[in-house]
Protein backbone atom coordinates (compact mmCIF):
# COMPACT_ATOMS: atom_id res chain seq x y z
CA UNK A 1 0.00 0.00 0.00
CA UNK A 2 1.53 3.52 -0.84
CA UNK A 3 2.30 6.09 1.69
CA UNK A 4 1.09 9.12 1.11
CA UNK A 5 2.32 12.69 0.80
CA UNK A 6 1.94 13.37 4.36
CA UNK A 7 3.37 10.30 5.60
CA UNK A 8 6.70 10.82 3.28
CA UNK A 9 7.00 14.35 4.55
CA UNK A 10 6.60 12.54 8.41
CA UNK A 11 9.54 10.89 7.87
CA UNK A 12 11.66 13.32 5.80
CA UNK A 13 11.70 15.69 8.79
CA UNK A 14 12.35 12.83 10.54
CA UNK A 15 15.30 11.80 8.92
CA UNK A 16 15.83 15.79 8.78
CA UNK A 17 19.27 17.25 11.05
CA UNK A 18 18.08 18.96 13.70
CA UNK A 19 18.98 22.68 14.42
CA UNK A 20 17.99 26.30 13.89
CA UNK A 21 19.11 25.92 10.60
CA UNK A 22 16.24 23.19 9.95
CA UNK A 23 12.77 24.72 11.27
CA UNK A 24 9.95 22.30 11.98
CA UNK A 25 7.31 25.38 11.84
CA UNK A 26 4.74 24.03 9.06
CA UNK A 27 5.02 27.82 7.18
CA UNK A 28 8.86 27.33 6.56
CA UNK A 29 10.44 27.09 3.62
CA UNK A 30 12.26 23.99 5.10
CA UNK A 31 9.40 22.19 5.62
CA UNK A 32 7.99 23.39 2.40
CA UNK A 33 10.67 22.12 0.57
CA UNK A 34 10.27 18.72 2.03
CA UNK A 35 6.61 18.77 1.49
CA UNK A 36 7.22 19.51 -2.24
CA UNK A 37 9.60 16.06 -1.76
CA UNK A 38 7.26 14.26 -0.53
CA UNK A 39 4.63 14.93 -3.21
CA UNK A 40 7.24 13.10 -5.95
CA UNK A 41 7.96 10.19 -3.54
CA UNK A 42 3.94 9.48 -3.14
CA UNK A 43 3.31 10.04 -6.39
CA UNK A 44 6.30 7.03 -6.96
CA UNK A 45 5.30 5.14 -4.47
CA UNK A 46 1.46 4.82 -6.10
CA UNK A 47 3.52 4.02 -9.56
CA UNK A 48 5.18 1.11 -7.79
CA UNK A 49 1.67 0.03 -6.45
CA UNK A 50 -0.13 0.41 -10.06
CA UNK A 51 2.81 -1.94 -11.22
CA UNK A 52 2.38 -4.55 -9.24
CA UNK A 53 -1.79 -4.81 -10.42
CA UNK A 54 -0.05 -5.06 -14.21
CA UNK A 55 2.11 -8.33 -12.81
CA UNK A 56 -1.80 -10.13 -12.74
CA UNK A 57 -3.17 -10.44 -16.53
CA UNK A 58 -6.51 -10.20 -14.94
CA UNK A 59 -5.55 -6.59 -13.42
CA UNK A 60 -3.35 -5.21 -15.88
CA UNK A 61 -4.91 -2.01 -18.17
CA UNK A 62 -1.73 -0.44 -19.16
CA UNK A 63 0.65 -3.60 -20.03
CA UNK A 64 -2.23 -5.38 -21.38
CA UNK A 65 -0.60 -4.50 -24.91
CA UNK A 66 2.40 -6.22 -23.58
CA UNK A 67 0.94 -9.21 -22.12
CA UNK A 68 -0.83 -9.80 -25.57
CA UNK A 69 2.52 -9.18 -27.64
CA UNK A 70 3.57 -11.83 -25.65
CA UNK A 71 1.28 -14.74 -25.96
CA UNK A 72 0.49 -13.89 -29.60
CA UNK A 73 -2.60 -12.10 -28.93
CA UNK A 74 -5.18 -11.11 -30.74
CA UNK A 75 -4.64 -14.64 -32.83
CA UNK A 76 -6.77 -15.99 -35.59
CA UNK A 77 -9.31 -17.50 -33.58
CA UNK A 78 -9.72 -14.09 -31.69
CA UNK A 79 -13.18 -12.65 -32.00
CA UNK A 80 -13.37 -8.65 -33.08
CA UNK A 81 -14.35 -5.68 -30.96
CA UNK A 82 -13.16 -7.61 -27.54
CA UNK A 83 -14.07 -6.34 -24.47
CA UNK A 84 -11.04 -4.86 -22.27
CA UNK A 85 -12.01 -7.70 -19.45
CA UNK A 86 -12.60 -10.64 -22.14
CA UNK A 87 -9.22 -9.39 -22.98
CA UNK A 88 -7.57 -9.93 -19.20
CA UNK A 89 -9.53 -13.02 -19.78
CA UNK A 90 -8.11 -14.04 -22.67
CA UNK A 91 -4.20 -13.47 -21.40
CA UNK A 92 -5.31 -15.05 -18.27
CA UNK A 93 -6.55 -18.25 -19.72
CA UNK A 94 -3.33 -18.81 -22.40
CA UNK A 95 -1.02 -17.61 -18.54
CA UNK A 96 -2.49 -20.57 -16.41
CA UNK A 97 -3.73 -22.80 -18.67
CA UNK A 98 -3.22 -26.39 -18.90
CA UNK A 99 -2.96 -27.63 -22.19
CA UNK A 100 -3.92 -31.68 -22.67
CA UNK A 101 -5.66 -33.33 -25.25
CA UNK A 102 -8.16 -35.20 -23.45
CA UNK A 103 -11.83 -35.09 -23.83
CA UNK A 104 -12.28 -33.30 -20.40
CA UNK A 105 -9.88 -30.72 -21.48
CA UNK A 106 -11.70 -29.98 -24.81
CA UNK A 107 -15.10 -29.79 -22.92
CA UNK A 108 -13.79 -27.20 -20.11
CA UNK A 109 -12.66 -25.11 -22.79
CA UNK A 110 -15.80 -24.99 -24.61
CA UNK A 111 -17.34 -24.43 -21.08
CA UNK A 112 -14.89 -21.47 -20.65
CA UNK A 113 -16.39 -19.93 -23.75
CA UNK A 114 -20.19 -20.99 -22.38
CA UNK A 115 -20.69 -23.72 -24.45
CA UNK A 116 -22.05 -27.05 -23.57
CA UNK A 117 -20.80 -29.71 -25.58
CA UNK A 118 -20.47 -33.68 -26.12
CA UNK A 119 -17.56 -35.16 -28.15
CA UNK A 120 -18.03 -38.27 -29.87
CA UNK A 121 -15.10 -40.36 -30.87
CA UNK A 122 -14.98 -42.54 -33.63
CA UNK A 123 -13.96 -46.58 -33.76
CA UNK A 124 -13.56 -47.96 -37.07
CA UNK A 125 -15.59 -51.25 -38.01
CA UNK A 126 -14.15 -54.73 -37.01
CA UNK A 127 -15.90 -57.97 -38.45
CA UNK A 128 -15.86 -60.20 -35.20
CA UNK A 129 -15.71 -57.52 -32.44
CA UNK A 130 -18.99 -55.67 -33.54
CA UNK A 131 -22.20 -56.73 -34.51
CA UNK A 132 -24.38 -54.92 -37.38
CA UNK A 133 -26.80 -53.36 -37.03
CA UNK A 134 -25.40 -52.46 -33.18
CA UNK A 135 -22.39 -50.76 -33.86
CA UNK A 136 -21.76 -47.99 -36.41
CA UNK A 137 -20.66 -49.12 -39.35
CA UNK A 138 -17.07 -46.62 -39.37
CA UNK A 139 -14.19 -47.33 -42.57
CA UNK A 140 -10.65 -47.26 -40.77
CA UNK A 141 -9.52 -43.66 -41.21
CA UNK A 142 -12.70 -42.62 -38.81
CA UNK A 143 -10.23 -43.44 -35.92
CA UNK A 144 -8.49 -40.18 -36.49
CA UNK A 145 -11.70 -38.19 -36.55
CA UNK A 146 -13.76 -37.30 -33.70
CA UNK A 147 -17.13 -35.05 -33.59
CA UNK A 148 -18.05 -31.98 -31.18
CA UNK A 149 -21.43 -31.58 -30.48
CA UNK A 150 -22.38 -28.08 -29.62
CA UNK A 151 -25.57 -27.18 -28.05
CA UNK A 152 -26.06 -23.48 -29.71
CA UNK A 153 -29.61 -22.38 -28.61
CA UNK A 154 -28.45 -20.51 -25.33
CA UNK A 155 -25.70 -18.37 -27.48
CA UNK A 156 -27.01 -17.90 -30.61
CA UNK A 157 -27.93 -14.40 -31.40
CA UNK A 158 -31.03 -14.23 -33.85
CA UNK A 159 -31.99 -11.49 -36.70
CA UNK A 160 -34.52 -9.42 -35.20
CA UNK A 161 -36.55 -6.82 -37.58
CA UNK A 162 -36.33 -3.46 -36.15
CA UNK A 163 -33.46 -4.12 -33.65
CA UNK A 164 -30.49 -5.84 -36.68
CA UNK A 165 -29.40 -4.34 -39.41
CA UNK A 166 -28.97 -4.92 -43.27
CA UNK A 167 -26.27 -7.34 -43.49
CA UNK A 168 -26.47 -9.15 -40.36
CA UNK A 169 -27.06 -12.86 -40.54
CA UNK A 170 -30.04 -14.74 -39.50
CA UNK A 171 -28.17 -16.26 -36.91
CA UNK A 172 -24.88 -15.19 -35.71
CA UNK A 173 -22.26 -17.86 -34.44
CA UNK A 174 -19.52 -15.89 -33.75
CA UNK A 175 -18.81 -17.50 -30.48
CA UNK A 176 -18.79 -20.92 -32.33
CA UNK A 177 -16.28 -19.50 -34.88
CA UNK A 178 -13.92 -18.75 -32.13
CA UNK A 179 -14.61 -22.18 -30.14
CA UNK A 180 -13.64 -24.18 -34.06
CA UNK A 181 -11.06 -22.15 -34.52
CA UNK A 182 -9.36 -22.88 -30.80
CA UNK A 183 -10.31 -26.25 -31.20
CA UNK A 184 -8.87 -26.80 -34.50
CA UNK A 185 -5.64 -25.08 -33.08
CA UNK A 186 -5.52 -27.50 -30.40
CA UNK A 187 -6.47 -30.46 -31.57
CA UNK A 188 -3.75 -33.68 -31.96
CA UNK A 189 -2.59 -33.13 -35.67
CA UNK A 190 -3.15 -36.25 -36.69
CA UNK A 191 -6.49 -35.95 -35.85
CA UNK A 192 -9.54 -34.13 -38.06
CA UNK A 193 -12.30 -32.69 -36.14
CA UNK A 194 -16.02 -32.25 -36.91
CA UNK A 195 -18.64 -29.87 -35.40
CA UNK A 196 -22.06 -30.80 -35.16
CA UNK A 197 -24.50 -27.80 -33.84
CA UNK A 198 -27.44 -29.10 -32.34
Amino acid sequence: MAIDSAGYTRQLLALAPQGLAWPRDPGSRFVKTMRAYADSLARLDKRADDLINELDPRTTYELLPEWERCFGLPDGCSTQGQTLEERQQQVHNRFVGKWGQSRAFFISIAASLGYTITIDEFVPFRCGLMQLGIDELNHEDSAFCWRVNIRISDNAREFHTGISELGERLTDFRLAAALECLFRRLKPAYTIVVFNYA
